[in-house]
């Protein structure tokens, strides 16, 4: 399955969340998060902690899957099996969660890993409240990171909204998801430049085209880089639109 299924989009909304139960899209949802290697949220019940974690491998035939050990440390030493566990992913404006039982706790090269129960349902929210306008080849648009150390990184807007970017980079990132980004500058096609501050919602890699992705939203941004966003914006859906071919 290329693309599960996912809740109806509009122009600017807040979806409703569904449970999935079908063991075929849960498990395309599952690869998505596994190979984006998206961090993963644990909890465990009795405890107020929440914990990291990561899935290594899915197998729903067999009716399991592989999640990292636990960090920091205090969730490995409670964790045991018979668990219950919450996991709980945020990929690409998509808040998944799913509870599994822990079956087997086991270690390689010194790092445990956990046998969990393949989930019978899984929770699946589109949270993006902005629509986001994809750019094409007609509108090639570079942007510029830095880290807090200066060291700057280029790249190019996949797609923007008022609320955030997907953008593909030349090179891989040290970045983590939640890093705050105080300098990240984009250059729009009528001259003008945005210079804001973002947060890192995910990195991930295109194996097969050799390409880094980042997904990240604007964080504080004054009402002139609004107003110059939201103008721009509307511009570009405007521009596609016309290109589009007529029916």
């Amino acid at each position: 399955m290329d693309q599960p299924p996912a809740p109806q989009q509009s122009h600017d909304y807040r979806s409703e969340g569904e449970n999935v139960t079908d063991p075929m899209q849960i498990a395309a949802l599952l690869k998505k998060v596994k190979d984006s290697r998206t961090l993963i949220q644990v909890t465990l019940p009795g405890h107020g902690a929440e914990y990291n974690s990561a899935l290594l491998d899915i197998h729903p035939e067999q009716g399991y899957l592989l999640l990292d050990e636990l960090t920091p440390a205090e969730g490995h030493q409670s964790i045991t099996t018979q668990s219950k566990l919450t996991a709980t992913i945020r990929l690409r404006g998509v808040d998944m969660r799913f509870t599994g039982i822990v079956q087997e706790i086991g270690g390689q090269a010194g790092i445990a890993f956990y046998r969990v129960a393949f989930p019978q349902s899984l929770y699946y929210r589109q949270r993006r409240s902005f629509y986001r306008v994809k750019l094409g080849m007609g509108l090639l648009i570079p942007f510029n990171i830095a880290r807090v150390d200066g060291k700057p990184y280029e790249g190019r807007l996949d797609d923007i909204s008022l609320g955030g970017i997907g953008a593909e980079l030349k090179q891989l990132t040290p970045f983590n998801q939640g890093d705050l980004l105080p300098a990240c500058a984009i250059q729009l096609p009528n001259g003008e430049k945005i210079e804001c501050e973002i947060e890192v919602r995910y990195i991930s890699k295109d194996e097969q085209h050799k390409k880094f992705h980042l997904g990240a939203r604007f964080v504080k941004l004054d009402r002139t880089r609004k107003h110059i966003l939201q103008r721009f914006v509307a511009e570009a859906e405007r521009e596609l639109m016309r290109r589009k071919p007529k029916e």
